[in-house]
C-alpha cells in the first residue's frame, strides 16, 4: 500500500509566491536548529506549476507536480503583499531575474556564511556570484526594487520567515492521488530533471574550457561570445554535443498531450524527434499514450 503523500494545491498560487519546505533528512533537520525556524528551504514560484530554486544541482526548475511530502506542515507558502496584487504581465516580468540566473552554481560554503552572519548580528560579507536557496529569492524580490531582506547575500530561509511583507497562503496543501505520486516517482517523465543535466554540463564544460567562474548561467555565456568572438564555434559545439536543442522532442516524446489534441504522431514522425523515446514508448507506453493511441 502507498503511504500518504500530500502536494501542493497549484490553482491556489500566485507568480511570486514563495514555497517553504521541509523535511526530516539530515540537512534540513540540521539548517532548521542552526537558524532556529520551522523550515530549511525556499523556493520562488514562477507560474505553470513550476517553480526556480538553488539547490546541490545549483539554480534550476523545478515542477511542483513532482514537490511531494510526506506531511501537509512540511509545506508553507508566503505571498509577498505587493506581488500577490501584480497584474500577470508584471508578475511574469518579476520572475525574469530568477530565470536569468539558471545554471548558477551552488554555494554551500555562502549558505552556511549566511547563517553565521545571522547569528553574529551579519558582520560578514559575500562576494560570490554563487546561489543559494533564499539569496536567490531575496535578490529576485531585489531586482524589483522590493528589498524583503538588508543585505540580500545574506539572506536566509529565516529572514523571510520573518519577513511581516509576507502573508501565509492557507490551506494550500492537499493529499495526493495516487497517480500523481506515480507521476512524480517516475523519473522517466522527468524532462526538467534532464534539461538541468544539460545545462549544468554546457555550463560546466564551458568554464573548464576557458578557465573562468565568470560563466555562471546561460546569459553569461552569451555575454563572453561578445566579448570572445573567438569562441563562438567552441560554445555552439558545447550546445549542439549536449542535446540542448533538441530537449523539446524529449518532451513531445514523453508529454504528447501537451502538444497534440487528437492523434498521436506517426511512427516515422516519432523516429525523427528521438529514437530513444520511441524504443522507450514502445516498450513501456504510458496511460495517457495508451489512451491517445486508442482514439486513431
Amino acid at each position: 500500500m502507498t503511504s500518504k503523500k500530500y502536494i501542493l494545491k497549484s490553482e491556489l498560487l500566485k507568480i511570486g509566491d514563495v514555497i517553504c519546505t521541509r523535511d526530516e533528512k539530515a540537512t534540513s533537520k540540521l539548517i532548521r536548529k542552526a537558524l532556529s525556524c520551522d523550515y530549511s528551504h525556499v523556493l520562488l514560484y514562477v507560474a505553470d506549476s513550476s517553480c526556480i530554486h538553488a539547490d546541490g544541482d545549483g539554480v534550476h526548475s523545478l515542477n511542483i507536480q513532482r514537490l511531494l511530502h510526506d506531511h501537509p506542515e512540511e509545506f508553507k507558502i508566503l505571498r509577498h503583499k505587493v506581488v500577490g496584487n501584480l497584474e500577470e504581465a508584471a508578475a511574469i516580468e518579476f520572475c525574469k531575474y530568477a530565470r536569468s540566473k539558471v545554471g548558477t552554481e551552488y554555494s554551500r560554503r555562502d549558505a552556511a556564511k549566511s547563517g553565521v552572519a545571522r547569528k553574529i548580528d551579519r558582520k560578514l560579507k559575500i562576494d560570490s556570484n554563487y546561489q543559494f536557496c533564499s539569496r536567490l529569492v531575496a535578490e529576485s524580490f531585489a531586482a524589483s526594487n522590493l528589498a524583503i531582506f538588508d543585505d540580500a547575500t545574506l539572506c536566509t530561509p529565516a529572514d523571510i520567515l520573518d519577513n511581516r511583507d509576507f502573508e501565509e497562503v492557507k490551506d494550500a496543501v492537499r493529499e495526493a492521488l495516487p497517480e500523481e505520486i506515480e507521476f512524480a516517482d517516475d523519473e522517466s517523465k522527468d524532462s526538467i530533471s534532464k534539461q538541468t543535466k544539460i545545462t549544468n554540463s554546457i555550463l560546466n564544460d564551458a568554464r573548464a574550457i576557458f578557465n573562468t567562474k565568470k560563466i555562471q548561467a546561460i546569459e553569461d555565456l552569451y555575454i563572453w561570445v561578445i566579448d570572445h568572438p573567438e569562441s563562438d564555434e567552441v560554445i555552439s559545439q558545447l550546445f549542439a554535443n549536449s542535446g540542448y536543442l533538441t530537449m523539446w522532442a524529449d518532451d513531445v516524446i514523453k508529454c504528447p498531450h501537451r502538444y497534440f489534441k487528437t492523434n498521436y504522431p506517426s511512427d516515422d514522425v516519432i523516429r525523427v524527434l528521438n529514437k530513444e523515446g520511441l524504443y522507450r514508448e514502445k516498450r513501456w507506453p504510458n496511460r495517457m499514450l495508451r489512451g491517445l493511441m486508442k482514439r486513431e
